[in-house]
């Protein structure tokens, strides 16, 4: 292994890590106090827009995600700011990977609240695993553009 290559499967390591740490800590909070708390979702998504303005700019398209988000009844304003970075990630991927994550997040959501016979449940979750699972079966199976 070259030492390019080397640096650069470290440094995607520990990427990966810190966005498996954040993604818990975000899980964590949204289900023990129902909020996603600034200092979690500002910051990382101020990165991504800024990310995607330097390498990307269609990828600030997936602030689709956001704006939805931000018309729609009950969904708050944590989900709202968190849908910026999550929308920028899937939209860099693929257009189509924002859309499955926007739908798998609301029924993993409604599947969620039927599971704890709640009529609401924190939503944060079901955006990241969305997110999560949406940028993996694009990019997996080479749909991803």
């Amino acid at each position: 292994m070259s030492g390019s290559t080397l640096v650069s499967t470290v440094a995607v390591t520990v990427a990966g890590v810190a966005v498996v740490v954040w993604a818990v800590a975000l899980i964590v909070s949204d289900v023990r106090s129902r909020r996603l708390p600034n200092v979690l979702v500002v910051p990382v998504a101020a990165g991504a827009v800024m990310a995607a303005i330097l390498l990307n700019p269609w990828a600030l398209l997936g602030l689709v995600w956001a704006v939805v988000y931000a018309v729609v009844p009950g969904i708050g304003g944590g989900d709202v700011k968190l849908a910026i970075p999550l929308g920028i990630a899937t939209w860099w991927v693929s257009p189509y990977a924002t859309i499955v994550a926007i739908g798998l997040a609301g029924a993993l959501s409604v599947g969620a609240a039927l599971l704890v016979r709640q009529r609401t449940v924190p939503h944060g979750p079901a955006m990241l695993v969305a997110a999560v699972a949406s940028v993996a079966l694009f990019m997996l199976t080479g749909w991803a553009g």
